[in-house]
């Protein structure tokens, strides 16, 4: 089924493990509790589309477009994410463990309200104005995300790896105040909109170079075991 056209199509429930399904069109349609287990998904048009519940344990989802949509308790672990759009997607207490790679994958807006995210790599990927409250991010490989304005209160980052370069650019400025500092590691925090951090558990955390400034730390929980208040 390689690029076939079910745009707005109704597949609720339907078995589609292991389909090829790459650059196929399903903007819209109803994926509601389908089965795509280890599906090739490479490419696939899936903007706005139901996939509340569906199984995408393994699938291959790279570069795949699925801005705004409703991935409510879905299963991705071991989905390969790389360069994906979930743009404003809903993943709300879905199980994104494991997933092996998400380098330049646009999470931007999406929720990920009490999401599994255990052991995921997200190195590199968008987060800006993200939802993660509540989200499990226990040895995250979270190294160089964008988490602008993203929020993180009372989000498990124990063991989570926080370090690498990242730095913003906002009209022509770079958030630098040294140019060696380009080769220094540090995940950064600092945007117009301040990261919500508050009573987020840092226990055991990489905070190599990490940049938190302006953040609500209001809660957090250290790598020290200290709270800050």
């Amino acid at each position: 089924m390689c690029g076939v056209n079910l745009r707005n199509a109704d597949l609720t429930g339907a078995n589609l493990s292991d389909a090829n399904l790459e650059g196929a069109n399903l903007k819209g349609a109803n994926l509601r509790e389908v089965n795509l287990f280890f599906a090739k998904l490479q490419g696939v048009k899936l903007q706005g589309a139901n996939l509340k519940n569906a199984n995408l344990n393994w699938a291959k989802i790279e570069g795949a477009n699925l801005r705004n949509a409703d991935l409510t308790c879905a299963n991705l672990k071991g989905a390969n994410l790389h360069g994906a759009d979930l743009t404003d997607a809903d993943l709300t207490d879905a199980d994104l463990s494991l997933v092996p790679g998400a380098d330049n994958e646009n999470l931007r807006g999406a929720n990920l309200t009490r999401a599994n995210l255990t052991r995921a790599n997200l190195c590199g990927a968008n987060l800006t104005r993200a939802n993660l409250r509540g989200a499990n991010l226990l040895a995250a490989d979270m190294r160089g995300v964008n988490l602008q304005g993203a929020n993180l209160r009372d989000a498990d980052l124990t063991s989570a790896n926080l370090s690498a370069l990242k730095t913003t650019r906002r009209h022509g400025f770079i958030n630098s105040t040294n140019p060696n500092d380009l080769k220094k590691s540090g995940t950064l925090f600092e945007t117009s909109k301040h990261a919500d951090l508050s009573g987020a558990d840092l226990t055991g955390a990489d905070l190599t170079g990490a940049v938190l400034t302006g953040a609500d730390l209001t809660g957090l929980r250290m790598p020290d075991g200290l709270v800050y208040d």
